[in-house]
């Protein structure tokens, strides 16, 4: 039977793609500044592994982030590896500004609930590591549109933040955009990432009302792709970092990195300079206004249950 399929090449490739399913889903690759996991099984964390870092420890000439999210914090060469090199760009002129050590936990399609009930959860071990000066968290993009989403958003992210905050690190909150069909979704998605931030003395990347006000101010550059209008094309994931930047160095860029390439010499974001520079002024002014009240923050505050 098996010679059989592997004579036909459509049956050789599915023995191929059966074989790989089979062997667990689980998927890890290393690269110099990240780290990718991905692992299938839900049974719930376990919690029994403690840091053997002291919690008091800080690399002081490095700025140490760990980023927990999924496709949005993933697409055109991850956050963290667009931020760091947004870092090395600005490090030419300024070399006050500290080198970044910037890794990733991610599932496609996660939530925070996924990233935490996951039996050898590699967030949680991510976190127990140490040493993280901040840690990310993104929640699904529709997880803000429904009473259960909220609900599992704000359970989970405090569980989570109770292990950051164990180990000396501070948590800042992804505020996710809507869908370019459904931009009126963003009221209710920033409100509620305000909310939560409040709940957990967190810091918020304004990326959504980033990305709000680009699509007011420039509506000729794309920042979603075209065949979701929701994952972000490289305009929308250069804006992201720009504005985890600003966050994360409470400085703004003032060199137009615009070219940004991966550790293989890859080019991962290709944008010319003029769209580079208004999108640097983007995330500079939003970061700027995020301070000021808004008068629909104080809205969708969902009760939340504990943790078992």
């Amino acid at each position: 039977m098996l010679k059989r399929v592997m004579r036909n090449r459509a049956g050789r490739r599915m023995f191929w793609m059966t074989l790989l399913v089979g062997l667990g889903g689980i998927a890890c690759w290393q690269r110099d500044q990240l780290v990718y996991y991905f692992d299938r099984d839900d049974r719930g964390p376990d919690l029994s592994l403690k840091s053997s870092i002291d919690p008091s420890y800080r690399t002081p000439n490095y700025l140490r982030v760990l980023f927990i999210g999924n496709s949005f914090t993933e697409f055109n060469g991850t956050q963290p590896l667009l931020v760091a090199r947004i870092a090395d760009a600005e490090r030419k002129q300024h070399p006050e500004i500290k080198f970044t050590k910037l890794e990733m936990v991610q599932i496609y399609g996660g939530t925070l609930r996924r990233h935490w009930l996951q039996r050898h959860s590699p967030a949680a071990q991510r976190i127990r590591e140490g040493n993280w000066d901040y840690i990310v968290l993104q929640e699904h993009s529709r997880g803000t549109l429904t009473p259960e989403g909220r609900q599992d958003m704000f359970r989970y992210a405090e569980a989570l933040d109770e292990q950051i905050k164990a180990l000396g690190a501070k948590t800042i909150l992804f505020m996710t955009w809507a869908d370019e069909d459904r931009r009126d979704d963003e009221k209710i998605i920033s409100a509620t990432y305000m909310q939560l931030a409040r709940k957990l003395g967190a810091k918020v990347a304004p990326v959504g009302l980033a990305f709000e006000k680009a699509r007011q101010t420039h509506p000729e550059i794309a920042l979603t792709q075209t065949y979701d209008r929701k994952h972000p094309t490289e305009a929308g994931s250069y804006l992201a970092a720009c504005v985890f930047y600003q966050t994360l160095l409470d400085r703004q860029p003032t060199e137009t990195a615009s070219h940004l390439i991966d550790e293989r010499g890859r080019y991962v974001v290709y944008l010319n300079s003029a769209v580079a520079h208004a999108l640097q002024d983007v995330a500079r002014q939003t970061v700027q206004e995020f301070q000021q009240p808004v008068e629909w923050a104080s809205q969708v505050l969902p009760q939340t249950r504990p943790v078992p």
